[in-house]
């Protein structure tokens, strides 16, 4: 396998072993390509770009990252809250 079907074989083991429907794991998997995409394609991007503006670019790219995955957190915990 390639890097990336490697690193989605492992979400896709955790979906199976919560029983998520085939739906949720095609949507997931699609979702996780898409993002690999844009990714290559902004650091393909940077690499065109003069140093500044290339590291601008994927600086950018690392905020947007972090936001998500803080949005994620703060979510999951408000489940788990939810749930006591």
């Amino acid at each position: 396998m390639g890097h990336l079907k490697d690193a989605f074989a492992k979400y896709d083991r955790i979906m199976h072993m919560i029983e998520a429907p085939d739906a949720q794991i095609d949507t997931l998997r699609a979702g996780f390509f898409l993002g690999a995409k844009t990714f290559l394609d902004a650091a393909c991007k940077s690499a065109k770009l003069d140093e500044e503006r290339g590291r601008a670019l994927l600086d950018e790219c690392r905020g947007d990252i972090e936001t998500f995955q803080a949005e994620a957190m703060r979510e999951a915990l408000s489940m788990f809250e939810r749930m006591k």
